[in-house]
C-alpha cells in the first residue's frame, strides 16, 4: 500500500519570511507533498526551501503565486509548467487584476513508479455570495473560467504522461462547510472526489476563521484521513492535511 501525505495551505502576501519558513520546516517533517499560495515574491519563494526538499515556483509575476514542496526522497518531478488558468481581469481595489496563473508538476514515486498530476492555484475571491445566488459578475467569471480551464489541464497532463493519480488544490474561496459549495465542486469536477466529501465529518474547525475555503479534488487517489491542522502564525489560514493511497 503507497501512502503519502500531502498538506496544504494557503498564505499571505504581507505575512512573516520567517515564520513562512518555520512553517514549511514543520510541514516537511511529516508531509512528502506540500502545497501553498501567495508565494509569489522572491524571498517568500525562497523561504520555501527546506533540506531534502524539491521546490516548484513561477515566474510569471504576483498572479503566479502558487508552488509545490515535494520530498526528494519519494518523489521526482518529471514535468512542471506555470499555467495561464484566466485571462478574465476583474477590479482589485483601484485596478485591474492580473492573468491568474496556477502550478503544475507531474511526480513519480520512487520506489512504485506511480505518477500523480498536483496543481495548486489561488482562485479568485469574493466570490461565495455571487456563486451561491448565481449572479454573473467579473469574479465569478474568473472564478469559473480558472477552474474549467485547470481541471482540463489537469486532465491532459495525466493523459499525455500516462499518471496515475492527480491532485487539485488551492485557496477556493467558497466555504466547503456549504452544502451547495460541495455540489457545486462536484458538477465542475463529476470524475474526481473533493477531499471534504470523502471524510466521515466535516472538519468543525476553518481553514479561514470558521470558513473551510481550501481543499483538493482528488482522482486516483483514497482519502485515509483528512483534517484541519494546528494552526500557525505563517498565513491569515490555517493548514489543513490529508493521508492518502493510490488506487
Amino acid at each position: 500500500m503507497i501512502r503519502f501525505k500531502h498538506t496544504h495551505s494557503s498564505g499571505f502576501y504581507k505575512g512573516s519570511i520567517q515564520a513562512l519558513h518555520r512553517a514549511v520546516l514543520k510541514y516537511a517533517q511529516t508531509a512528502q507533498v506540500i502545497t501553498l499560495t501567495e508565494v509569489a515574491t522572491e524571498g517568500r519563494e525562497d523561504a520555501l526551501a527546506v533540506p531534502g526538499f524539491g521546490v516548484v515556483v513561477g515566474d510569471k509575476g504576483l498572479k503566479d503565486d502558487s508552488a509545490i514542496v515535494y520530498d526528494k526522497s519519494v518523489f521526482k518531478v518529471i514535468f512542471h509548467e506555470s499555467y495561464l488558468v484566466s485571462h478574465h481581469l476583474f477590479k482589485l481595489g483601484g485596478h485591474l487584476s492580473s492573468p491568474l496563473y496556477a502550478q503544475n508538476a507531474v511526480l513519480e514515486h520512487l520506489e512504485s513508479g506511480k505518477r500523480v498530476v498536483v496543481s495548486v492555484c489561488h482562485f479568485p475571491s469574493g466570490v461565495e455570495g455571487d456563486l451561491a445566488h448565481h449572479r454573473h459578475t467579473d469574479r465569478v467569471v474568473a472564478w469559473h473560467q480558472a477552474t474549467n480551464n485547470l481541471r482540463r489541464r489537469s486532465n491532459q497532463l495525466k493523459t499525455h504522461f500516462k499518471t496515475d493519480a492527480s491532485i487539485l488544490a488551492g485557496d477556493w474561496n467558497i466555504n466547503f462547510k456549504h452544502r451547495w459549495a460541495r455540489a457545486a465542486i462536484k458538477v465542475k469536477f463529476p470524475m474526481w472526489k473533493l477531499v471534504w466529501s470523502a471524510v466521515d465529518r466535516l472538519p468543525s474547525r476553518g481553514t479561514h476563521g470558521s470558513r473551510l475555503i481550501d481543499g483538493a479534488v482528488l482522482k486516483g487517489l483514497k482519502v485515509i484521513a483528512a483534517y484541519v491542522d494546528i494552526d500557525d502564525n505563517s498565513s491569515d489560514h490555517g493548514p489543513w492535511s490529508e493521508l492518502l493511497k493510490f488506487i
